[in-house]
């Protein structure tokens, strides 16, 4: 195919803006990963994450190549790739941008309801602690405590400390 110095151009354009919302996006979900405050996560939350960074990861990667071919055509004026691989690049780099874009929102709701579920266990754990005694647990005033002396007013052998 004929050498288009517009298309090296638009390629050359294009690469840079795809890798930098690449880089927006993992930056984003990196900080959702590490803000969640109740490790560990799920197996599943970590193989979607991982997956993430891997396609991101390739996806810079690939941009840069891109960039890196296109600014070799424009110095040579000679096709350094076939067109259509660079076409095919800058389509997969916006495919993975899109496709890990939906993954990052869903791994940023699935953390928030875990860590919604984790809260509301811790806190279900500590109402239940708090509700029943624990043994040698000192008491303070105004707590009614067993074996009251005989003739107490208090019903049913409870005597009132305070």
């Amino acid at each position: 195919m004929a050498y288009h110095e517009s298309f090296w151009v638009a390629v050359a354009a294009a690469a840079p803006v795809i890798a930098l919302a690449n880089t927006v996006l993992v930056t984003d979900v990196a900080g959702v990963w590490l803000n969640v405050k109740s490790p560990p996560r799920p197996a599943r939350y970590r193989l979607l994450f991982s997956g993430i960074i891997l396609l991101s990861a390739i996806n810079m990667f690939d941009q840069g190549l891109a960039l890196l071919l296109a600014l070799r055509s424009l110095y040579t004026e000679r096709n350094a790739a076939p067109p259509s691989t660079e076409t095919n690049i800058l389509g997969y780099g916006l495919l993975v941008v899109f496709v890990t874009t939906v993954a990052s929102v869903f791994l940023r709701f699935q953390l928030h309801s875990y860590e919604k579920r984790q809260e509301k266990l811790i806190g279900e754990e500590d109402d239940s602690a708090r509700r029943r005694p624990r043994a040698g647990r000192p008491r303070g005033p105004g707590t009614l405590v067993p074996g009251a002396a005989a003739g107490d007013t208090e019903a049913e052998g409870l005597a009132y400390v305070g």
